[in-house]
């Protein structure tokens, strides 16, 4: 209710304000608070299914230890840009909203808020919207970060099983091809490797579906609010590029890289799933398919049959999750740019 209420405050200044770059500014902060804080309420609401999803996703196994290495290296390098990425977050969140409003020579409030107290003249009201604003507009912004990250961590963990999956159906038969084993003991082998990626691919298309009907909402949410938040802090940091106000322009500044990446991770992954899907008939050709008994080569044929039809995750079975749809968004959102540019 107070996080509503802090909503509220955010809008009703927008609408009130003498500019129209004001405005936009406001209902840009606004609207980035509450979809961090609709994320953050998920988080909290879906906590059970968000864990059953942890489970199925990012636990596997691997016996090859390229796989392993290429697997941990990857991990190491998306734990360090996530703790880049939410350290210029928080340092800016804490910065704008903590620290600027004591930086000049008055005490003020960078956020021109509708507030029913006087907080510009009275000492008391201005430490009421400070406290105000820092517990009902800050703190849930910076922890609805963590959804975010546990959707970018999904999407990976899940583009990272199907990079192994890979390796696993380029080595079907890879151990029976360098022992001297008897006919019928390379056949179980071939049987037993061709096996396992079959039950590892339809176990991967279930997870992927589960993922799908998850997040469907989630990324058609974060595809609109991107928009508009790449549209509206482009226009207020061309508006403000002379003003002095540091605080806005950080606000504005982190709010572009925020829409920007959010989407841009979300197509990335989706974009590396399907990339992965596209090899898989490739890996197949890799393996030792022509030293297959024939029974076993027939079913590997009709396996590479299936593998054909590459994967594609889709929001509402319409936008996939690929890098042209993140193409398509920029161009939307530069579109509306030249509109309000217009406008003005």
């Amino acid at each position: 209710m107070g996080f509503f209420s802090a909503f509220v405050a955010f809008s009703v200044g927008a609408c009130k304000s003498g500019s129209i770059e004001a405005g936009i500014f406001l209902a840009q902060s606004g609207l980035a608070a509450f979809v961090l804080r609709v994320k953050l309420n998920l988080l909290i609401w879906k906590s059970d299914e968000i864990l059953h999803l942890l489970h199925a996703v990012c636990i596997y196994t691997t016996p090859d230890h390229k796989s392993y290495t290429m697997v941990t290296d990857k991990m190491k390098n998306f734990t360090t840009f996530i703790t880049v990425l939410i350290t210029i977050s928080c340092f800016t969140c804490v910065h704008a909203v903590i620290i600027s409003p004591f930086l000049g020579s008055e005490k003020a409030l960078f956020f021109d808020i509708a507030f029913p107290l006087d907080y510009k003249n009275d000492e008391m009201a201005f430490w009421i919207a400070y406290v105000y604003l820092t517990l009902f507009a800050m703190v849930p912004a910076m922890n609805g970060m963590i959804f975010n990250v546990l959707m970018w961590y999904l999407l990976y963990s899940f583009a990272l099983r199907y990079k192994l999956f890979e390796h696993q159906i380029a080595n079907i038969g890879h151990c029976a091809f360098y022992q001297n084993l008897t006919t019928i003991e390379k056949n179980k082998l071939y049987c037993g490797d061709l096996t396992a990626a079959i039950r590892t691919h339809a176990d991967s298309r279930k997870i992927a579906g589960q993922l799908e009907v998850f997040f469907s909402r989630i990324f058609i949410t974060s595809f609109v609010t991107s928009g508009v938040g790449i549209c509206g802090s482009l226009y207020c940091l061309i508006a403000f590029h002379r003003s002095t106000n540091v605080s806005a322009q950080l606000v504005l500044f982190a709010i572009l890289l925020y829409s920007v990446f959010d989407i841009f991770m979300l197509t990335y992954f989706g974009n590396e799933t399907k990339v992965s899907s596209d090899r898989f008939t490739y890996c197949l050709f890799k393996s030792n398919w022509t030293e297959m008994p024939q029974s076993t080569k027939k079913s590997g044929l009709i396996f590479g049959e299936l593998l054909m039809h590459p994967y594609e995750i889709f929001v509402f079975k319409v936008y996939p999750l690929t890098l042209e749809t993140f193409t398509k968004i920029l161009k939307s959102a530069y579109s509306m740019f030249n509109i309000l540019n217009n406008f003005k």
